[in-house]
């Protein structure tokens, strides 16, 4: 496969088992919780349970691949997170993608963007690996970025 066709195809991330793991671990944490309301019925029991319901959506949310995954297109990418709106920016607005060290060690993936019309450039940070090391997926989508500037790149006509 060339590496022109490579980056023009459309690729499907989805979130890394870990996360998945947690997510299990939660959800059953929340049935205890509705075991412990149900066999006491004590009000303090029935804010347990409320949190721990909260806590079993999302781990359901974090379980479901056709709901948390990256999609990387020919035109750009989209992030849907479990909770909140999907993220989507072009190529074309994104400088670079590199690898950001949190306190506790775990490198995660974050973009700076291209300075926009009125002076401030998008950044961001991706929320999950999507299965890759940092560094893959850096690699991966700097190609994305490389191969649209080329694309967009403006065609100049010598005359002789």
């Amino acid at each position: 496969m060339s590496s022109d066709s490579e980056t023009r195809e459309t690729l499907r991330l989805v979130q890394d088992r870990r996360n998945q793991f947690f997510a299990t671990f939660v959800a059953v944490t929340g049935a205890g919780g509705f075991w412990v309301w149900f066999r006491s019925g004590k009000l303090e029991a029935s804010i347990g349970v409320i949190f721990f319901s909260f806590l079993a959506f999302a781990a359901w949310r974090r379980l479901d691949p056709e709901k948390c995954f990256l999609l990387l297109t020919e035109d750009g990418l989209e992030e849907h997170p479990p909770f909140g709106r999907p993220l989507k920016i072009a190529w074309s607005k994104i400088a670079e993608f590199r690898i950001v060290r949190s306190e506790n060690g775990v490198e995660s993936v974050a973009f700076n963007g291209i300075e926009g019309d009125r002076g401030r450039a998008l950044q961001g940070r991706l929320g999950d690996n999507y299965g890759f090391s940092a560094e893959d997926l850096v690699r991966l989508l700097n190609r994305r970025v490389a191969s649209n500037r080329q694309r967009t790149l403006p065609v100049s006509t010598v005359i002789d």
